[in-house]
C-alpha cells in the first residue's frame, strides 16, 4: 500500500510519506519509518517546505503520515504500523513557527489489526483518529469483526 495522505489550513499545508525511510536531517535510515513535510505560503503566495516531521518514538515499518490533518496551529499525524499497533501524534506550531510534537495518542484498548491511526482529523482543540478494523464497542463488549 503507496499513498500520500495531504491537508491545508490557511497558509499551512501537510503533506505524509509513509515510505520515507529517512529521518528529520535526512538520516538515520529505517525502512517505511514515514515522514510528513509542513510547507507555508508566504505573502506573494509561493509555498516552502519550513518542516519535515518523524515521530519520537520513530522506527521501521512504521508508516508515520498514513495520516494526516491541520487546523491552525496544530497538526496531527497517524502511524497505523500494521500488524503491530497504531498511534496518532499531535504537533503544535508555537509563537516562533517551530513545530513540536507535544502528545502520542494510543487507543486504551490496542490491537494492532484495528488500524488505529488510518484516519486522523483535527479541528482547533478536537482530534480524532480512526480504528476501522475495531471489533468491539465503546465499552469493550459486544463483538463484533472489523465493526470499526
Amino acid at each position: 500500500m503507496c499513498f500520500i495522505e495531504c491537508g491545508i489550513s490557511g497558509n499551512y499545508a501537510i503533506v505524509g510519506s509513509i515510505l520515507e525511510d529517512h529521518d528529520a536531517s535526512g538520516n538515520n535510515e529505517l525502512s517505511s519509518a514515514g515522514s510528513v513535510y509542513i510547507f507555508e505560503r508566504d505573502s506573494t503566495g509561493i509555498w516552502s517546505q519550513v518542516k519535515k516531521i518523524v515521530a519520537s518514538d520513530r522506527g521501521a515499518e512504521k508508516r508515520f503520515g498514513a495520516a494526516v490533518g491541520i487546523s491552525g496551529n496544530y497538526a496531527i499525524v497517524g502511524a497505523n504500523n500494521y500488524p503491530v499497533d497504531g498511534s496518532a501524534y499531535i504537533f503544535e506550531r508555537d509563537s516562533t513557527g517551530t513545530w513540536s510534537q507535544v502528545k502520542k495518542l494510543v487507543a486504551s484498548d490496542m490491537n494492532g489489526y484495528d488500524y488505529f491511526g488510518l484516519r486522523v482529523g483535527i479541528s482547533g482543540n478536537y482530534a480524532i483518529v480512526g480504528a476501522m478494523f475495531e471489533d468491539e464497542d465503546a465499552n469493550g463488549n459486544n463483538l463484533l469483526s472489523n465493526a470499526g
